[in-house]
């Protein structure tokens, strides 16, 4: 704790060194004392040891002004304030609720890859009923965290998919949880030519995590993701089916 009048008299060289090591004090302590400085300046801080606040003096210099942030506000700070959105009081606040307060501004993608050529032979039907989610193959899926209602979620399902039937049929689902919310189709007009099947779909759920998931089936027959009808990979490995979650 220090203060000083900042006032450097005509003296002997050690005491005008000491006068100016007590004003360097007085500055690195913020002119810490459990009263004000006798000596004020506009715009100075003073550190008021009594009451554990930072004080800052105004630019009439004729008032202290309160400062917000100060040790004392940054260790009292309730668990109900740091996690009040609203709430105007500064100071400390959780790694997780700082990043609740970015994601609500940014943008969060997700994403996951299926790169296997594996032969699929669970049936989704094609027909007019929803898909199930016992229905197919599960091939792909993400968690995502939506923090507040009214965010919107874009999911983006794409891939190349055949049937080891000419002119078969395979379908894509997409989940959100048990529930279906979008479907992809493809006839494939030749068991040896796969064909492109894209889902796009907006989503807007309440606040909370969710599992969006993607199964592929046949209407009948044996399915291919990635590959032809043989089970050929095609395009070298540069084709796969992938699942995009952004939440907006």
């Amino acid at each position: 704790m220090a203060q000083h009048d900042y006032v450097i008299n005509n003296d002997t060289a050690p005491n005008v060194r000491s006068d100016i090591n007590l004003a360097l004090a007085a500055i690195a302590s913020n002119n810490s004392g459990a009263t004000e400085p006798a000596t004020t300046y506009a715009n100075m801080f003073w550190y008021d040891t009594d009451t554990d606040v930072m004080k800052q003096r105004n630019e009439n210099n004729s008032a202290w002004v309160t400062l917000e942030l100060t040790p004392t506000t940054l260790v009292s700070l309730t668990q109900a304030q740091a996690e009040d959105d609203a709430s105007t009081v500064f100071g400390t606040v959780s790694g997780q609720r700082l990043g609740q307060a970015i994601a609500k501004t940014l943008p969060i993608v997700y994403t996951d890859e299926y790169t296997a050529t594996t032969a699929h032979t669970a049936v989704i039907p094609y027909d007019n009923t929803v898909p199930l989610i016992g229905e197919g193959t599960e091939i792909l899926s993400v968690t995502s965290v939506v923090v507040a209602t009214g965010r919107q979620v874009v999911v983006n399902v794409c891939g190349l998919a055949s049937n080891t039937n000419n002119a078969g049929r395979v379908t894509l689902a997409l989940f959100r949880g048990s529930t279906c919310i979008g479907v992809g189709h493809v006839q494939v007009q030749s068991s040896s030519v796969p064909g492109t099947i894209t889902i796009l779909t907006n989503d807007a759920p309440s606040a909370g995590t969710y599992t969006y998931s993607v199964r592929v089936g046949p209407a009948a027959n044996t399915a291919y993701m990635n590959a032809d009808a043989s089970g050929v990979r095609v395009f070298g490995g540069a084709s796969r089916t992938s699942l995009t979650v952004t939440v907006i």
